[in-house]
């Protein structure tokens, strides 16, 4: 399957979560959805492999990329405009879009709605959604919202090996993609990324050199804090 029919097959999954969602203000599902889990991270901080590591313990999708398509989709713009700005946002939003997109009346609050929606449509079925500040907006929502963190130094290690780049490139990374991480929750929701308040589970990895632990830990905090599990899901321990 090419990168065209996953990511069309991505949107038609979206699509019906959100038609899902619209369903459930009328009728009450007769089972609960599988758990859904926001997951923050720093670059370089191992977000990514342990967030595929839940998804698979849970049985349910990752998304990440796919939610940029939805809401360009939803907004009529093409995707790769909105990568532009998806966490990475300025002061100059408003001015900078209505340029790429040939003055079409597309503004935060438009791509904050549509944002929303995506959101809320795949937390109705369940699945790990990485980034986006999803954790906030599922604060109220049977959601567990972890933060998986790490010092730049260790992320830099991680980055270096990882892409074949030296550590002072790393860093620069590093730095760059968190400060950007940084500047969207700023601008989309007016809150600071690092509000401890706002997660239910923050990790350091710089103490786990094995991600699947880290994984692991997650699903045992999830089932402590009263989130119905699958059967399969392993504890921390390795059970």
């Amino acid at each position: 399957m090419g990168e065209q029919d996953v990511a069309e097959d991505s949107l038609r999954f979206l699509q019906s979560i959100l038609l899902a969602e619209s369903k459930q203000a009328r009728k009450k599902p007769e089972t609960p959805p599988a758990p859904t889990v926001a997951l923050s991270r720093d670059y370089g901080a191992g977000g990514e492999e342990v967030a595929r590591r839940v998804a698979d313990y849970l049985g349910v999708k990752t998304f990440d990329h796919e939610i940029l398509e939805a809401v360009a989709k939803a907004i009529g713009a093409e995707p790769h405009l909105l990568q532009h700005l998806d966490e990475r946002v300025s002061s100059m939003w408003d001015s900078w879009l209505r340029s790429l997109v040939g003055g079409r009346d597309i503004y935060r609050t438009n791509y904050r709605r549509r944002l929303f929606d995506v959101v809320l449509g795949i937390a109705c079925t369940g699945g790990v959604i990485l980034g986006r500040g999803a954790h906030l907006i599922l604060a109220t929502r049977q959601a567990f919202r972890v933060r998986i963190t790490g010092s730049p130094q260790r992320c830099a290690q991680r980055v270096a090996e990882a892409e074949g780049v030296t550590v002072d490139e790393a860093m620069r990374r590093v730095l760059e993609v968190n400060a950007e991480r940084e500047r969207y929750i700023r601008d989309i929701y007016g809150r600071e990324l690092n509000n401890v308040s706002d997660f239910d589970l923050i990790i350091n990895t710089d103490k786990y050199a094995d991600l699947d632990q880290v994984a692991r830990l997650i699903i045992t905090a999830m089932g402590y804090s009263g989130i119905a599990l699958p059967p399969s899901a392993p504890d921390a321990t390795g059970g």
